[in-house]
């Protein structure tokens, strides 16, 4: 099974983007054609502190007094 995501600039939001190397990390950089505005197309995919089911729960432990520390240390 493949799997295709469509990338698009998140400035611009064109379509018209190219590769532009790879970070030391290991993922895929991209340059938009039209706005030449450099970013990292799965980047919504692996970080994971902005979507909105581990936001509500933050915010549901910090209502029940849990400290930072405390809620960092949770996956």
């Amino acid at each position: 099974m493949q799997i295709t995501l469509e990338i698009k600039c998140p400035t611009c939001l064109s379509d018209s983007i190219k590769k532009n190397g790879l970070k030391l990390y290991g993922k895929q950089k991209y340059q938009c054609k039209n706005c030449k505005r450099h970013f990292i197309g799965d980047h919504a995919l692996s970080y994971r502190g902005c979507h909105s089911g581990i936001t509500n729960k933050i915010l549901h432990l910090m209502v029940r007094g849990n400290g930072l520390r405390h809620i960092a240390g949770i996956e």
